[in-house]
């Protein structure tokens, strides 16, 4: 029996994250049972699934933080109280972007290291998503670290397969930022992409609250996205709320092409062998295009002693043409890579999963 901890609350890649790796479990660990169990919420010591636990798993997510243990992941107050290790698998970080100043700014609490030193004790090796991660972890002196990927990278039925970057775009995904502050930016970028491309679908996703309401999705999250429906409904888009179900994104399948900020349908389309390009909002995407080796393009200028507020680069648009021109013309060469990096990484994971207890 594994326990798994889920993050999934409201934002589609939450989902995600626990719907592969469930499918990665099955299909690489048939001989565990399964429980799913909310990942912010304490763990009930005295569950049955938890005393017959081989492990406690988390999945991904960025989890490094700061807080890990007890604020992002509560598990228990006394972790000696556990029956069983707790293991990371492709946890990540969320940082301001993705230069050494950024991983080096990041420290654990006490709480979170003590956790981490009881945790690196009873496995092998904490996973970790991306090199960020796997740099900030060595930064606070974790020797055994392995990068193996998120679990949205994985889509097991497209193993071994490449990106076929002739195939005409006939339908494109852009997903919009999560800051309002790149709500003008957003837009452009958009605008350029129906330039590119004046004859093809063009779909807004939103991941994270449009029509869905509820308690994780707050009054201004929901202003935001109206707002970026309306402006982007002007330029040809029609808008689609994907939160809170894989189901509602299986349409992506049948696009041609993403372009957009959020990391995990950036993922999604990777896992598949699809054309797709990620304007990093954080740290999180500066990791995923280091662990893929496919250069994103960052959405805010970097902060520096003489500019320390967070400010969209207006050079953006530019660069997204530019860049998509440039895959346009050579048939998205840069994507040759994508299958085999991914396939090296899957190994690495299927290793990690294999060796668990």
């Amino acid at each position: 029996m594994y326990v798994l901890l889920s993050g999934a609350k409201c934002n589609l890649g939450d989902f995600w994250i626990v719907e592969r790796a469930v499918a990665l479990l099955r299909a690489l660990r048939p001989d565990r049972a399964l429980e799913v169990v909310p990942g912010w919420e304490p763990l009930d010591e005295k569950s049955e699934a938890l005393q017959s636990a081989r492990a406690v798993l988390i999945p991904g997510g960025p989890g490094y933080q700061p807080g890990f243990h007890p604020e992002v992941y509560p598990l228990v107050p006394d972790l000696q109280r556990l029956p069983c290790p707790v293991v990371p698998i492709g946890v990540g970080w969320k940082g301001r972007g993705g230069r050494d100043r950024d991983v080096a700014a990041v420290r654990f609490s006490d709480a979170s290291l003590a956790a981490l030193r009881w945790m690196d004790e009873r496995t092998e090796a904490l996973g970790c998503r991306d090199p960020l991660t796997e740099q900030l972890l060595h930064r606070h002196g974790f020797a055994n670290v392995e990068m193996v990927g998120c679990p949205v990278w994985y889509d097991l039925a497209h193993l071994g397969e490449s990106v076929d970057g002739e195939a005409p775009i006939e339908r494109i995904v852009f997903t919009p930022p999560e800051s309002p502050l790149l709500a003008d930016q957003a837009v452009a970028v958009a605008e350029r992409v129906a330039r590119l491309w004046p004859d093809a679908e063009r779909i807004a996703a939103f991941h994270r609250g449009l029509a869905t309401t509820g308690p994780w999705i707050g009054e201004a999250d929901i202003a935001h996205h109206t707002g970026l429906s309306q402006r982007l409904a002007s330029l040809g888009y029609r808008s689609i709320d994907v939160t809170g179900s894989p189901e509602k994104a299986r349409f992506y399948a049948d696009c041609s092409l993403h372009v957009g900020y959020r990391l995990h349908a950036h993922l999604d389309f990777a896992s598949r062998r699809q054309r797709t390009l990620l304007l990093e909002e954080d740290g999180r995407g500066a990791g995923a295009s280091l662990g893929l080796a496919l250069e994103g393009i960052p959405a805010f200028l970097p902060r520096t002693w003489w500019r320390r507020v967070h400010r969209a680069d207006p050079g953006v648009p530019d660069r997204i043409e530019a860049r998509l021109h440039r895959e346009r013309d050579t048939g998205f060469a840069a994507y040759t890579t994508l299958g085999p990096t991914l396939d090296v990484h899957f190994e690495t994971m299927r290793r990690f999963l294999l060796r668990l207890p």
